[in-house]
């Protein structure tokens, strides 16, 4: 079966021809079009819980969701629920009907963990596997892929619709008016619209960050309680994920609170209300963007490719690693990530100290040189292009 978007990018991930699966991703990523690419239609029902009528219906009536599954045709052998988050109470007679008919898989997807974990939701006991879906990522955008264009909108599939920046900025205001604020509101996780508003914006600038509840508190003018509220409610509508710091000791003083980041650099600029702004490089509001995308790489390759890989950062008073990949083989990648197009010798100091305190590891700074270059025989500088190959 062919695995592809509406533009022909073939998405990364692997879903299982004849095995039960949530799918887990915010909205805009690609759910629905790449289930309805993957599985084949003839037989597969499609229940949308979008559908108001259909929602009320099955939330309702706890009868009717069992009705439909022992009405179904000898032909489906695949259920496609969307949106399961709606309805945590139809996993109850997902789980029966996985061990009473093994002719039914279910594909199940979701834009929001929250309620699943809230009310204790069965999560199948791993009759299904679970699955989560990003942003296109470079490999999947091929020759499509322009940098620039990535950290100023982001790659959320709907993005390359559009021609012209203007059409992108508009769809990306869109998105973060309708879904971030109104659709969260709808779904009962906070009431409080304006403060979430606005911590939103405060929370975009300080992406990428180490938190301080308090100092977010103080920029928001909501208690610093709300404040990891609001960081939870990101996490569990899956906008975005914490960066923990490195757990291993050496010998330094670490800090020891997390960073977070959103999982979209558009999304990013257009919360800042930026989007419209260039990036230009050389500029820190460049190099932070940069320092997104490659994580939030990093991440995607991480999830798709299922290599297990713990991520982390370092930081001192004095001194920080922005990502650290201890790999199962005991390996433990530095990662410095430099949008200069020419790393210089100061570039290194960090790296070069901490790298004899951490057995088995190797340092790459990641930059927009056109060349990989050998440092020293465990510190490579190596083109962005290039860092998916050198490091998985």
């Amino acid at each position: 079966m062919s695995i592809i978007t509406a533009k022909n990018y073939h998405r990364a991930l692997k879903l299982p021809p004849n095995y039960s699966f949530f799918l887990f991703g915010p909205r805009g990523v690609g759910k629905t079009t790449l289930i309805n690419q993957v599985l084949p239609k003839k037989n597969t029902l499609t229940l949308n819980l979008l559908d108001n009528e259909l929602e009320y219906q099955l939330s309702t009536d706890k009868g009717a969701f069992r009705q439909i599954l022992n009405s179904l045709p000898p032909h489906i052998n695949w259920v496609y629920v969307d949106e399961i988050q709606k309805i945590p109470s139809l996993l109850d007679e997902i789980h029966h009907n996985l061990e009473s008919n093994k002719k039914i898989n279910f594909a199940l997807t979701g834009s929001s963990a929250r309620k699943l974990k809230s009310g204790q939701a069965n999560l199948l006991a791993g009759r299904a596997f679970t699955l989560n879906l990003y942003p296109l990522s470079i490999t999947e955008l091929g020759a499509d892929f322009h940098l620039n264009q990535a950290l100023q909108f982001g790659t959320l599939p709907k993005i390359f619709d559009f021609d012209h920046d203007l059409d992108k900025r508009a769809f990306l205001t869109a998105y973060v008016n309708t879904y971030l604020t109104e659709e969260i509101i709808a779904e009962g996780l906070t009431r409080k619209l304006h403060a979430f508003k606005n911590f939103l914006k405060v929370a975009a600038f300080n992406n990428g960050e180490i938190l301080s509840f308090n100092n977010i508190a103080q920029d928001t003018g909501v208690s610093a309680r709300s404040i990891k509220s609001y960081y939870e409610i990101l996490e569990d509508t899956l906008l975005g994920f914490r960066l923990y710091p490195y757990k291993k000791s050496i010998r330094k003083k670490q800090r020891e609170k997390p960073k977070f980041y959103f999982f979209d650099t558009g999304i990013v600029r257009a919360l800042q209300g930026l989007s419209s702004i260039e990036l230009a490089p050389g500029t820190t509001e460049y190099g932070r963007a940069f320092e997104h995308f490659i994580i939030n790489e990093i991440i995607r390759e991480n999830s798709y490719r299922q290599a297990d890989f713990t991520l982390s950062y370092f930081a001192t008073n004095h001194s920080e690693v922005d990502l650290i990949i201890e790999k199962p083989s005991g390996e433990t990648i530095l990662i410095e990530i430099k949008s200069t197009s020419h790393v210089r010798p100061n570039h290194l100091t960090t790296l070069r100290s901490l790298l004899p305190s951490i057995p088995h590891s190797r340092g790459v700074v990641v930059c927009r040189e056109l060349h990989k270059r050998q440092a020293q025989d465990n510190l490579l500088i190596c083109p962005w292009q290039k860092l998916i190959s050198e490091i998985f």
